[in-house]
């Protein structure tokens, strides 16, 4: 039995309009999880002074701002990255976790090069990168400073750096 034009046409129409449906609800919830700033709780963690790192000047272009710098530990290659850029609330001590992405920073496995060391490490996968909105924030900017958990290579490490969002 063949299906006629003009009921090959509402099927047609009818699955466009269910597609279309689905990818909005699919961009919505992207929206709403993903690139955005998080209440976070950390757990399980060691806090320890063996990572090394440095957090660049801190940009700010409207309601942007980006916070990006580095972070290793001495003596272990980065194999798989994974580190949370996070702000602390300096009066209640909760953690806010940013978007963070990995940057490239091959200059800084250049930096800690030894030509003398029986064998040197690559930190090329050392750098990251946080964009955010602040109007996310609960509370004023100047009450933040910039902490991270370094999860590379199995460690889970919360490191508060003392760096403040805003100097006053």
């Amino acid at each position: 039995m063949a299906i006629g034009p003009e009921k090959t046409k509402k099927y047609v129409l009818l699955f466009l309009v269910s597609g279309t449906a689905v990818l909005l609800i699919f961009c919505g919830l992207l929206y709403f999880s993903v690139g955005r700033v998080k209440a976070y709780v950390p757990e399980g963690y060691d806090v320890l002074q063996d990572v090394t790192f440095i957090i660049d000047p801190i940009e700010q272009d409207g309601n942007i701002m980006t916070i990006h710098g580095f972070s290793f530990i001495r003596g272990e290659s980065i194999e798989t990255f994974k580190i949370n850029a996070l702000l602390r609330d300096i009066y209640t001590g909760e953690y806010f976790k940013l978007p963070t992405a990995m940057r490239f920073r091959p200059d800084v496995t250049l930096h800690f090069y030894d030509q003398y060391a029986p064998s040197n490490y690559n930190y090329d996968r050392s750098g990251w990168i946080a964009v955010f909105d602040v109007r996310q924030l609960p509370v004023a900017i100047e009450r933040y400073e910039v902490a991270f958990m370094y999860r590379n290579d199995g460690n889970n490490i919360l490191v508060r750096t003392g760096r403040r969002l805003v100097e006053i």
